[in-house]
């Protein structure tokens, strides 16, 4: 049975978690950080950390705590989109709102325990394009074990933009238009793109980008 702590000083609020997840894991309730680095009991690679963000906002625990637990789902209360791909960016397998659906709870373990990155399908454009950014990827990249970002950084940061309209759905004439590039550039970014994540054309770009290993949580 996986083994799965909830670090919150707010056990109310974590109340649907608890019930949702205790029939079916091993679960324990802590509330605060110090005790997963201070604990043998917490030095086990098959737990699964569910955190409260407000444990770690001033603090800027995260990253270390990444490192410590190999699978950490951060919740938080209405984070923004950048904050979200930032905790992963800083080594969580994924975010969730601290409040969702009891269905969506059970689906989030589920898709973090079979070494997805949950996060919701509309920030993947942005995330690709964070990933090389110049001052985040390069010292993100050695302490990130996903295969995701290993994946996505062998393309320049053009080929992520060109990617991201090809994953929207746009044509080459209109993505040369939003890039404000030719045509043939397009395609010679096209080409390049195919190449270096090993496709064979358009659709299977797309159905690639799909498979990522992101969760993909329900849309309200």
């Amino acid at each position: 049975m996986n083994k799965i702590i909830i670090a919150s000083t707010q056990r109310d609020q974590m109340r649907s978690w608890l019930e949702v997840l205790s029939p079916q894991y091993s679960v324990t309730f802590i509330d605060n950080v110090e005790m997963i680095f201070t604990e043998q009991q917490y030095y086990d690679e098959n737990l699964l950390l569910i955190l409260d963000a407000k444990l770690v906002n001033e603090t800027n625990q995260l990253p270390l705590i990444c490192r410590h637990i190999k699978k950490v789902i951060l919740v938080g209360e209405n984070f923004t989109p950048s904050q979200q791909i930032q905790s992963i960016y800083d080594g969580a397998s994924g975010y969730s709102e601290k409040l969702v659906d009891r269905k969506l709870i059970s689906r989030t373990i589920e898709g973090v325990l079979n070494d997805e990155i949950w996060l919701k399908r509309e920030y993947i454009p942005q995330m690709l394009r964070g990933v090389v950014a110049k001052q985040s990827f390069s010292a993100k990249q050695e302490q990130s074990e996903n295969e995701v970002f290993k994946t996505i950084s062998v393309l320049t940061e053009r080929e992520i933009e060109v990617a991201e309209h090809v994953y929207s759905g746009k044509d080459n004439l209109s993505i040369a238009e939003q890039l404000n590039i030719s045509t043939r550039t397009v395609k010679a970014h096209m080409s390049a793109i195919f190449r270096k994540l090993n496709v064979a054309d358009r659709f299977k770009l797309v159905v690639f980008l799909k498979d990522l290993q992101i969760g993909r949580p329900l849309l309200s």
